[in-house]
């Protein structure tokens, strides 16, 4: 419940972002630093599996911006190099 509520805020914080940058009241810089954390949890499973069924709580233009991100390919904590772990 706690990340549902987490997440809730947290998107909620990236949209109303969105807007006010869009609108030119929010400088470059800090719209930058925004949109560089949004990117890194959007390949996220638990933040997809989020997103999926709470989509349309948001406005379009946020669907669209959100959805066309690309993000990194997820990984875990324990993902191990394998050319790291041949050279040990």
């Amino acid at each position: 419940m706690r990340f549902l509520a987490f997440c809730s805020s947290l998107f909620r914080f990236y949209e109303a972002s969105q807007s006010q940058w869009r609108r030119g009241q929010l400088d470059d810089v800090h719209w930058r630093t925004i949109e560089q954390q949004a990117t890194s949890l959007a390949g996220q499973s638990g933040i997809r599996h989020w997103w999926t069924p709470r989509r349309n709580w948001h406005s379009a233009a946020f669907q669209c911006w959100f959805e066309a991100l690309k993000s990194p390919p997820a990984s875990t904590l324990y993902d191990l190099d394998a050319k790291r772990v041949g050279e040990e």
